[in-house]
């Protein structure tokens, strides 16, 4: 069995109403500590001596004074990083959790309206509206009732399917063919949005599948012994179950 969905009718089974997405960006962890590098204490450690002996030969008391500050300022930078490694900056770390929470909740709230707005009442409804429109833009196909009593698989179709209306062997007029074109039976619904053409599966496609996807029309080809197996049954119950 093959079912030839146009492109447009395919969207909008997949569609949903749309919700405003979430505007609110998560928040960034704060980053690392940098690493306490070692070639850079032992290079500034080497600078203070060299700068400190040389003063020493000048000063010997002003290059004492230069070697103890320059050396306490290398331990203390030593301290502060190390200590920065231990124990995180905690007031960025709250600002985050904060910033997190903030954000959870946004993302709860956001959640909860697209449940709302995308219910499955909602969604059949918003696709009905897409078909409609849909409806109105291209071309529908017209055909000649006839007058032939339904077979048994159609009366069971029917039967599935209460509302929209069933034709058996309708003559369809095909522009471009000789003659009219009559498939097994056709489907609408009751409001004429969805249209659904139902054949044996060695039908020529090459002409009549763009004549059905310009006049977004749902073709379903299969083999004679498939239309009385619930196959068929399933996949029509497939496609009404996402376009109501």
């Amino acid at each position: 069995m093959q079912v030839i969905i146009p492109p447009a009718i395919r969207r909008i089974m997949q569609a949903y109403p749309p919700v405003e997405p979430l505007t609110l960006t998560p928040p960034v962890p704060p980053p690392p500590p940098r690493p306490l590098n070692l070639v850079i204490v032992f290079v500034q450690i080497f600078a203070v001596f060299m700068v400190c002996g040389l003063i020493l030969g000048l000063n010997r008391w002003l290059g004492g004074v230069l070697l103890i500050i320059g050396l306490a300022a290398i331990v203390i930078q030593v301290m502060v990083k190390l200590r920065q490694q231990l124990q995180p900056n905690r007031r960025k770390e709250e600002e985050y959790i904060q910033a997190l929470a903030i954000y959870a909740q946004a993302e709860k709230a956001h959640q909860e309206k697209v449940s709302r707005e995308r219910t499955p009442q909602k969604v059949l409804a918003y696709r009905q509206q897409q078909l409609d429109e849909l409806r109105q833009k291209v071309d529908r196909v017209t055909f000649t009732p006839s007058n032939f009593p339904l077979p048994p698989w159609l009366h069971r179709l029917k039967e599935q399917r209460q509302g929209g209306s069933w034709w058996y062997l309708p003559n369809m007029v095909v522009p471009g063919l000789e003659s009219t074109y009559t498939p097994q039976c056709l489907y609408e619904n009751d409001n004429k949005t969805i249209t659904i053409v139902i054949d044996y599966a060695d039908t020529d496609q090459s002409f009549l599948r763009d004549f059905f996807a310009q006049r977004a029309v749902i073709w379903i080809l299969a083999k004679p012994e498939e239309l009385d197996f619930p196959q068929l049954s399933e996949e029509l119950e497939r496609i009404w179950a996402a376009v109501g």
